[in-house]
């Protein structure tokens, strides 16, 4: 009888995702426009203090308020379109990112999620909803990333990332539309300075935090795509060896050398020769 070797399950290997796409690009975009967002929130907010102190100043002295009141006009103009422009950017490259990043768990299969692709845009623009959906449907995409390179060794960010960027996310929405309030109506500028630049502290940190969001979750895809995150080998440790079954017969050779010899000794595989009809 013929040994067969035991049949062996292949190491896990990369299977091409034939729509999904690499997350590198658009997350370097989308890094250097939050960075972008950041040193304008800060020059955003030395500004306004600059313009607060000149008026203050010219008040006490009673000399050159006019002047001040213009500058502080302009400035603020400035300001505005810089931060308006700033985070415009890196809302449009953030958002192109975390539609790659969903459009690509939908490639790579095997989980069904909650919040489609085109809640990736479309989530920023419900009112009152765009305060709590965005951080769900990023918690999926993050979570769901997270169980396809689940068991796998890769440098990225932990998970707390997320829960700071929610945070802080929530907390300068609140604060951006509590200054917006304030600088209309308030008598004093001394207030409203103080808002404004707790509300650029705190977009900071939300872009800080959105920075590591974008590379945790890039880093796990990326590994997903260059296969480092299939299933692990010792997935394929707990399943029996395949062994080939022995034959349950012998041969005809081995059976006998002639036909009458082999039907007496067992059953007749399909090529086994016939008797010679011609005798």
């Amino acid at each position: 009888m013929t040994e067969h070797a035991p049949y062996t399950y292949p190491q896990s290997s990369f299977v091409p995702y034939s729509t999904a796409r690499p997350l590198r690009t658009r997350a370097t975009v989308a890094i250097v426009a939050l960075v972008l967002a950041m040193v304008a929130a800060a020059l955003t907010a030395a500004l306004t203090f600059f313009a607060s102190n000149l008026v203050d100043d010219a008040r006490v002295t009673g000399e050159g308020l006019g002047t001040a009141r213009a500058v502080e006009a302009a400035t603020a103009a400035g300001s505005g379109l810089l931060s308006i422009a700033s985070l415009l950017f890196a809302g449009i490259a953030f958002i192109c990112w975390l539609h790659r990043a969903r459009t690509n768990l939908d490639a790579f299969g095997g989980t069904v999620l909650s919040w489609s692709a085109g809640w990736t845009i479309g989530a920023w623009f419900v009112p009152l909803g765009n305060l709590v959906i965005p951080i769900l449907m990023i918690n999926e995409i993050d979570r769901a990333t997270d169980h396809r390179v689940q068991g796998w060794d890769t440098r990225r960010p932990g998970r707390a990332v997320f829960v700071w960027w929610a945070v802080l996310w929530t907390a300068f929405l609140i604060l951006d539309r509590v200054v917006a309030v304030a600088v209309l109506g308030a008598a004093d500028s001394t207030g409203s300075t103080a808002l404004a630049a707790l509300s650029a502290a705190v977009e900071v940190g939300a872009a800080s935090a959105a920075i590591g969001l974008i590379r945790r979750i890039t880093a796990g895809q990326e590994a997903v795509l260059s296969g480092a995150a299939g299933a692990p080998a010792e997935a394929f440790a707990q399943t029996p060896p395949f062994t080939q079954p022995a034959p349950t017969s012998a041969p005809f050779s081995a059976a006998g050398d002639s036909w009458e010899e082999g039907l007496a000794s067992g059953p007749i595989g399909w090529d086994t020769p016939g008797p010679d009809r011609r005798h």
